[in-house]
């Protein structure tokens, strides 16, 4: 039976150990006389036949054997095990209707034929799993001390969209059997889909308790602990999964990830190392190794991992922001604002990047683009002390004396002399740009 489980490898359950029905050889010894009994001697093509099959099914030359179960089904053709046994070979060979017919003959003649309504079941669900849910049912109930029809059946409840029914099949299948990982596994991450976390994860427990190192069930139960918001337990379950998949890049970088959640930030950049440069996992790689050498302080590095982000995701508007910020903190000003005046341009709702847009077109000198961002921001917030301060600034070098006293005035009256040296210098170019004013209106009076 293991032999032929790999038959089924294709679609079967993500953790595929699929029992297919007894071979033509153990079949047909059930079907063979009693030792002693006597046999009347006489010719019998079909036995003949009959028998030629079944040992082409022990040698597994499934090609010869079809051919041997057709010619006995010509004049047995009221035999359900000749027609599973031929099902079974078409099975072997990847004829996957011819065999779907031949098990429907079979269970069409013997309902009560469970291995054909198990493989009937099992060909079904490479195509049409609704159609497979009546077969496995039947061969559940044909023999309910076995755990594998109802693992199956749980698989084609699950593909048909029916997660709650699913489940309790796979329930079914580990209560028949205390030692079945596999019940137990897809169980767990069934209710992991079914956004119950806490249960997933007593289910996968149960599963490494048969299996303690499936990485499948290690990658399992830390997505369900993440799911609890149980972060540091999630790291810990999938650096041992990491330990048995090293070269697995997806679960490094979600390592990494949670790693840097729980603070540890040298830990999260170990695992970057691992984590190639090309590849589906570069871009978020990048981006990680970015955020965390900017809490980290480090930001030419931050900048650097970053760029490379933004280079792999130019429409990313995040990316641009995170990249703006490091420029502007790295007093690369220039680089800041572009990057920063890209990440508003495709979104315009990133609030952070219009304040950081604020800070480097105002370092950058670049007076009226540092107006224009203040705007966006006053429309959606009350600006704070210090941006009336840069507003005030900026509109004083632009020679806009009107705005700028206004603005000065309006930081003085709100800071209370928090920023000491702004605030100096706000009460010293008052007086300056008031009397500039007064000149200026006496001169367009003559």
């Amino acid at each position: 039976m293991a032999a032929q489980a790999a038959l089924f490898l294709a679609f079967a359950v993500p953790r595929a150990h699929v029992a297919i029905a007894q071979s033509g050889a153990q079949n047909a010894a059930k079907r063979k006389p009693p030792a002693g009994a006597s046999v009347e001697k006489f010719a019998n093509p079909a036995a003949a036949l009959r028998d030629r099959a079944i040992a082409a099914m022990t040698k597994k030359d499934f090609a010869s054997a079809a051919e041997l179960w057709q010619k006995y089904l010509a004049d047995e053709p009221n035999d359900p095990y000749g027609h599973f046994e031929l099902g079974y070979a078409f099975t072997a060979l990847s004829r996957w209707d011819d065999a779907k017919t031949e098990y429907q003959k079979a269970v069409a003649i013997d309902p009560k034929l469970e291995p054909a309504q198990l493989n009937l079941g099992l060909v079904l669900l490479r195509s049409d799993p609704s159609a497979a849910i009546a077969p496995l049912r039947q061969a559940a109930t044909l023999a309910p001390a076995h755990e594998r029809p109802h693992l199956l059946l749980g698989l084609a409840l699950e593909r048909t969209g029916n997660l709650p029914n699913a489940a309790e099949e796979y329930r079914a299948a580990a209560r028949l059997n205390a030692k079945d990982f596999d019940a137990r596994y897809e169980l767990a991450r069934i209710l992991l889909e079914m956004k119950q976390p806490a249960q997933a994860e007593s289910a996968f427990r149960d599963a490494l308790a048969i299996q303690p190192g499936s990485p499948e069930a290690m990658a399992g139960l830390s997505e369900s602990l993440v799911d609890q918001g149980k972060t540091a337990e999630a790291a810990k379950e999938l650096e041992a999964y990491v330990a048995a998949r090293p070269n697995d890049e997806t679960a490094r970088l979600r390592l990494a990830g949670l790693l840097a959640n729980v603070g540890n930030l040298d830990g999260a950049l170990a695992q970057l190392q691992h984590v190639g440069t090309t590849g589906p996992n570069a871009l978020g790689a990048y981006r990680l190794r970015g955020e965390i050498l900017l809490s980290k302080k480090d930001y030419a590095g931050a900048a650097d991992a970053l760029g490379k982000a933004a280079a792999l995701d130019p429409r990313s508007a995040p990316i641009q922001a995170q990249l703006g910020q490091a420029l502007v903190l790295e007093k690369q000003y220039a680089p800041a604002a572009e990057a920063l005046q890209r990440a508003v341009t495709l979104d315009p709702a990133q609030e952070q990047a219009w304040r950081d847009l604020v800070a480097a077109s105002y370092l950058n000198g670049e007076w009226q683009l540092t107006l224009d961002a203040l705007d966006h921001l006053e429309q959606k917030e009350a600006l704070p002390a210090v941006s009336w301060f840069i507003r005030a600034s900026s509109e004083d070098h632009l020679g806009k004396l009107e705005p700028a006293i206004a603005a000065y005035q309006k930081f003085l009256a709100l800071d209370h002399g928090q920023h000491g040296t702004d605030d100096e210098l706000a009460k010293r170019r008052l007086p300056v740009l008031e009397s500039l004013l007064r000149h200026q209106k006496k001169r367009k009076k003559k």
